[in-house]
């Protein structure tokens, strides 16, 4: 599971904004509630099971104080202190599902909590899938279910594939992924595939293009 991000947002365009509404998300909360513990915080699309997982990564801890440092240096400063007023607004997309609905509300509580006021917006699946596939979003929550080849790198994070070609919904842009994810489509041996791939997983997690959530 993990929450998909437009960079060309002026808002989630800046990395520190992104890294801030990581810390700002409380997963282990989500996970005792929602999954019952039955779930582990991701901090890839890898699983850490699969052979091209990067060891080491970290996590995105909940830290709300960090979060607003973070804001501060962005320039998105509490307007008003302990009160009402938001730092900047979001749309958090997503499906009808009960489920999908219940996740992103307690999401956007948790953004709430340190001044980013989300709005939740939940759409019919065809809808919100259509949206999510031409990039036509703010945020949204979603998942990729059995991934096993690092290849995906290349179909959500080249530049190439932004919507409607391929699947770098988000519209994210490095020249160094580009350059290793295509490397990676032509490398056979497989320690050099787990090098360039741990390389990919790395600036992904320091860039957070989308964030990982369990």
């Amino acid at each position: 599971a993990y929450m998909g991000m437009n960079l060309t947002d002026p808002v989630l365009s800046d990395p520190r904004v992104r890294r801030a509404i990581a810390h700002a998300i409380d997963r282990d909360a989500i996970i005792a509630h929602r999954w019952k513990g039955l779930a582990a915080k991701a901090n890839s699309v890898l699983s850490p099971r699969n052979w091209a997982y990067a060891r080491g990564l970290g996590q995105y801890d909940h830290d709300p104080e960090r979060t607003k440092r973070l804001l501060d240096e962005a320039g998105y400063r509490d307007p008003d202190g302990d009160g009402p007023g938001a730092r900047f607004r979001l749309t958090l997309k997503t499906s009808t599902a009960r489920d999908r609905i219940d996740i992103a509300r307690m999401l956007a509580g948790q953004l709430g909590a340190v001044g980013i006021d989300a709005r939740v917006a939940p759409y019919e699946w065809a809808t919100f899938f259509r949206d999510v596939r031409r990039g036509n979003f703010q945020t949204y929550t979603l998942s990729w279910v059995g991934v096993t080849e690092p290849d995906i790198f290349y179909e959500i994070g080249h530049s190439s594939q932004f919507p409607p070609k391929g699947l770098n919904r988000g519209r994210y842009r490095n020249d160094e992924v580009d350059r290793l994810v295509t490397e990676g489509r032509f490398t056979v041996e497989e320690k050099k595939r787990r090098q360039i791939y741990g390389k990919v997983q790395r600036i992904l997690f320091e860039e957070l293009p989308f964030i990982p959530l369990w």
